[in-house]
């Protein structure tokens, strides 16, 4: 088993965000201390340097940038599509294809539907609505990290060429991921429903959900991003555990749980997180650093398989669950240790 360096650090930096470019809306969130910027989709496709800008500082901190999808239909149809989805989960029962899982599992009151593409088509065959989001919040994911590259001074292909090949001519690495959470009517306190925890991804785009319940640790303070966001437009954006540890900590993946508040009627939630992970076939080269850039700050582990850097992660995330269950600890924030630190 290798050891990473660079996986030290947790949300701790001073983060004072700047008054970058006119064209991002300060939109607060109730309980945020700063406004994050909304980041147009397009102009985050394009490579804009404020827009890049952003998810560096989000990225940095880290915390989530919020990106802004101009055609509303694109998750009109994936919420569409997840509700009936999850309706018929029972149908999708989970499965391996080529070592990946595709379809339904259920843990206590959540529901996952794992969905996967493969040329222009999406497993379990959810409908245009899925596949249409799946494509969209790809290219946002990959979008954002392309500018997370900039301060690296790594050319971005060193980590492009390791998400699923143009095309998808193989079932994808990447996860478009259907979940619903449900709080049950009357409890007197806030559930919740999945613990504080890392993305072991290189980031998560995630539509902001008509229920809120995402909880983003800022500086030691849970906080709310989905609230007064639009579901139908907004997507939250954050750092995975791939990029932190490849980054040695440059960037920190966010620390999130989902919490609901059920009140007199039970509450439940849909959301639909996509997972930008890399193939399990992919190698990692030598860092290929940028003319005129700053010095490469990406980890050097050239020919190291992203199987056997997926099984780091996965090895040390199975002993902190082994630990956790051992520590007969129920607080809300006891699922701490499922964070790479």
């Amino acid at each position: 088993q290798k050891s990473f360096p660079g996986t030290s650090g947790r949300n701790g930096r001073n983060h004072c965000p700047s008054q970058r470019g006119a064209a991002f809306l300060n939109m607060a969130a109730p309980d945020a201390a700063s406004a994050p910027k909304i980041i147009p989709f397009a102009a985050l496709e394009a490579g804009d340097a404020d827009a890049c800008a952003a998810v560096v500082e989000a990225w940095k901190a880290g915390v989530a940038c919020v990106v802004r999808l101009a055609d509303r239909a694109v998750l009109r149809g994936l919420w569409k599509g997840s509700a009936v989805g999850l309706a018929t989960a029972d149908t999708w029962p989970l499965e391996r294809l080529g070592g990946l899982e595709v379809g339904h599992r259920q843990h206590g009151a959540r529901d996952f539907l794992e969905t996967r593409a493969i040329c222009d088509e999406v497993r379990p065959p959810l409908g245009d609505g899925v596949r249409c989001a799946f494509d969209h919040l790809e290219r946002c994911a990959r979008a954002a990290l392309k500018a997370a590259c900039g301060p690296l001074g790594a050319a971005p292909e060193t980590l492009l060429n390791l998400l699923d090949e143009p095309g998808r001519p193989k079932l994808s690495a990447s996860v478009l991921r259907l979940c619903r959470y449900v709080a049950p009517a009357g409890e007197p306190r806030k559930r919740v429903c999945f613990g504080a925890h890392t993305d072991t991804t290189f980031c998560t785009a995630a539509p902001c959900a008509a229920t809120p319940g995402l909880e983003v640790l800022d500086h030691g303070t849970w906080t709310s991003p989905e609230r007064g966001r639009d579901s139908g437009t907004d997507v939250l954006v954050f750092c995975g555990e791939f990029l932190q540890v490849l980054s040695k900590s440059f960037y920190e993946a966010a620390v999130h749980r989902v919490a609901l508040t059920a009140g007199a009627a039970e509450s439940v939630r849909y959301s639909a997180p996509f997972l930008l992970r890399a193939r399990r076939d992919a190698t990692i080269v030598p860092v290929a650093a940028v003319a005129g850039g700053p010095p490469p700050r990406l980890l050097d582990l050239p020919g190291l398989s992203m199987a056997k850097f997926h099984r780091f992660l996965e090895l040390r995330r199975r002993k902190l669950v082994q630990e956790h269950a051992q520590s007969n600890d129920d607080s809300d924030d006891s699922d701490t240790g499922f964070i790479l630190k």
